[in-house]
């Protein structure tokens, strides 16, 4: 998706629960213009957190994933950035970056922090 859309039918704000809604519903073909900010780019896969956090996935980095290999292009990504203005009256957000983003409908999942 180009730069430069900014106006979008739902925006998703968060880390690999955001992520994760963004590619199931990208899994449905939804025809949604949808963007994902994330602050960051890699994340844990849950069913493994444990397994290499303490050493019993010796082969696998803690941080396993990447946002880009799970959410298809045409939806526009924003990682390495978090919103740091929510205008809701406006239906739009502020990012840490200085972009701004209107929107239909607004989801926080912001989930664990690892």
């Amino acid at each position: 998706m180009p730069a430069s859309n900014t106006d979008f039918d739902v925006v998703f704000v968060g880390g690999m629960n955001a992520t994760a809604l963004v590619k199931f519903i990208q899994t449905d073909d939804v025809p949604y213009k949808m963007a994902l900010v994330t602050e960051r780019s890699r994340f844990v896969l849950p069913q493994s957190y444990f397994g290499v956090s303490h050493g019993h996935i010796a082969e696998l980095k803690l941080e396993s994933a990447t946002v880009s290999a799970q959410v298809k292009p045409w939806s526009r990504m924003d990682t390495f950035t978090k919103v740091v203005e929510y205008m809701p009256e406006q239906n739009k957000l502020r990012l840490a970056n200085g972009r701004e983003y209107t929107y239909k409908a607004l989801v926080l999942a912001t989930g664990f922090n690892h």
